[in-house]
Order: structure tokens, then sequence, then C-alpha cells
């Protein structure tokens, strides 16, 4: 035979074999449709894959990738969600990353970018890495250095907030002496939320925390010594696992960075709802007694001996990233603003009980 039939020849059984192979990998995926047992080894099939195999590769490609835009600082790839093939478009997505005016918000409904905090609140942590399972396996502190906002990190077009911070300085309004500054849980509540809005997932209300610090000033205003982490609120009581492999119950942390995630329970007095009494049985409200504040002995006080010059209060609102309600839940985007509420109550300095002030004020 000539060179030329036998070329002709190889070329015929090169399509043959490829369209011998293209059946039977569509053998293979009638078979493994069957049950959910087949489905499983089906896709575990190109989990343990060879992918330095170009022909694998594109078959990943074939089979489960339908569309792969490329942007100057990711890629987003889209795949088949149903037999029929249905295609996502660009403007679809474009209008979904983009939609809603309050990044803090929007970033905050996702587990991918609401940070874990830990027991000083002066370290914070993002999700580094999942397993398998879509559990949380490794963390990473973000960098907010740059930023000037607290808590803000991220590029320009994707900011994302950790936290957000208010300062506030409590005083006396005129040298007549000291106070010592409770919470004061009067008329609805010391710490409430409220919404302004319609609501569409419970997610953040059922994931934030309050966080009260004080920091001790100077004449001139000026921080002096260690910020103080006195205690921190949840409007509801945390129950649960989160969303990490090594998931605990209750109130939990970071305690370190690592290769693999170290939760732990948090260290801090917390209170929650209406329950101002802490983990460790110490009350933290004042009792309000007609136009007086009372102090039942051992309460524990935000500040003491408050005067004139006054000192700092900071309050912290976060969603809890190790929170058992703090779940990813795209579909239900919650774009609804939420107000935090903190009130406070003055009585005499060194008061152990039944104080004569009625002194209180409001952080919003």
């Amino acid at each position: 035979m000539s060179d030329t039939v036998t070329d002709r020849l190889a070329e015929l059984e090169n399509k043959k074999a490829a369209i011998e192979e293209a059946i039977e990998t569509e053998r293979i995926k009638q078979k493994f449709v069957e049950d959910e047992n087949s489905i499983k080894k089906y896709f575990e099939m190109y989990a343990k894959a060879d992918f330095e195999d170009e022909d694998i590769r594109n078959r990943v490609l074939e089979y489960f990738v339908d569309k792969i835009y490329v942007y100057n600082d990711r890629l987003v790839i889209t795949g088949y969600y149903s037999d029929d093939e249905t295609s996502i478009y660009l403007d679809a997505l474009t209008e979904v990353s983009s939609s809603g005016t309050d990044k803090r918000a929007k970033s905050s409904t996702s587990l991918l970018s609401a940070p874990a905090s830990s027991d000083n609140l002066k370290d914070w942590y993002v999700c580094r890495e999942w397993n398998g399972e879509g559990k949380v396996t490794s963390y990473i502190k973000p960098e907010f250095e740059g930023h000037k906002i607290a808590g803000e990190y991220g590029d320009a077009n994707d900011l994302h907030y950790a936290f957000i911070k208010s300062e506030y300085i409590l005083y006396t309004i005129t040298e007549s002496g000291y106070a010592d500054v409770y919470l004061d849980p009067s008329d609805g509540g010391a710490i409430t939320v409220t919404t302004d809005g319609t609501a569409t997932t419970d997610t953040i209300p059922k994931s934030m925390r309050v966080g009260i610090t004080t920091q001790a000033t100077d004449a001139s205003g000026n921080d002096v010594g260690e910020e103080t982490l006195k205690v921190v609120y949840a409007p509801y009581a945390e129950t649960g696992k989160g969303n990490d492999k090594d998931a605990i119950d209750g109130w939990t942390c970071i305690a370190a960075e690592g290769s693999a995630s170290k939760l732990k329970k948090v260290s801090y007095p917390y209170i929650y709802d209406t329950t101002y009494t802490d983990q460790n049985n110490k009350n933290w409200a004042a009792t309000k007694n007609g136009d007086a504040y009372e102090v039942a002995e051992g309460t524990n006080p935000i500040a003491t001996s408050v005067g004139y010059d006054g000192i700092k209060v900071r309050i912290y609102i976060w969603m809890e990233g190790t929170d058992a309600d703090c779940v990813n839940n795209a579909a239900a985007e919650d774009t609804a603003t939420y107000n935090v509420s903190v009130k406070f109550a003055g009585v005499p300095a060194g008061t152990s009980k039944a104080g004569t002030s009625t002194d209180s004020t409001d952080a919003q």
C-alpha cells in the first residue's frame, strides 16, 4: 500500500479510537447516575484523576464547566446545574456582584468574609482554607494597615470589614465628683438591636457581637496604657457548633493562626439578650429604682471613678465567623440596616448598694 493509504488508515483508526472512548465515557456517565452512590463514584473518579493528562482536563471542562470569566484580580467559573445546561451569562454575574450599596452589610453576610475574633479584639482572622465538606481548616490575619476606616481590609475593588468601631468619651458634666459606670437595662434593655427595612434572614442578628472596651486618657485626650476589653454581648444565646472542622459548642474564638484551625472557648466575660450576668456569675447592670440607680454588691462596672476628664469607651460590632448561625447563604442576602444602642448608668463612685444618681447615657 502507498504511504498515503497508510496515513489515511492511521487517521481513521485514531478517529475510531476517539469515538469509542467518547462512547465509553457516555456509557460510564449513564451507569454512574443511577443512584446516589454511583453519582459519588463518578465525581470521585475526577477528583482523583491525573490532571497532567490533557484529555482529563478537557473532559472536566466539557462536563462540569460552562464559562470562565477572567477579571483583573480573579476568575469566575460557572458550571452547569441542570440537565438542560442552562448558562449563566456575564451580565447576570455582574448584577449579582454589584448589587447593594452598603458593602459593610454585604460583606458581613457571607462566611467567606465574616472574620473570626480573638480573646482580645486586637487580632482578627479570616478563613484561608476549606476541606471537601466546606469546613474551615485554617485562618489568616487580614491586612488593616493602609486603610482609613478601622476594621477595613481588602483592595479598593473588593473591600470588607472585620468590625465596625465607634468611640465615645464618658465623663461627669461638672466637677462634682466621680462616678462608676454600669450597663443600664431600663426602658427596653441595656443593649438593643433594631432594624430599618425588612430583614430577609436572621443571620446578622444571631451571629452579631457587641464588644465594649475602655481606654484611659490624659488631660489632652491622648490614650494612656492598654485598651481593656470589658464584656461582649450577643442579641441571642450562642448554642451549637460553627462551620469550623474542629467546631465546639458555645462561645468560641480563634486562639492562634496556623496551618490548622485552632478554636478555643472565649475567656472574656459575655452576656446575651437581657441576661446581664456573665458565665462567671457576675452581673454588669445597675437597677433603676424610681429616679435613681441601685447597684448590687459585686456588680461589675464598665468603668470606675470616671470624672470630668473622662474615659474613652469603644464599641465594636461584628459578625462572629465561628458562630453556629454565621453560615454563608447568598440566596438570602440581607439588605436591612441594623442599629445598635448601648446604654450606661452612672452611680457615685464606690457605691456598693443603693446609689442616688439619675444619670444615664446612650451610645448608638
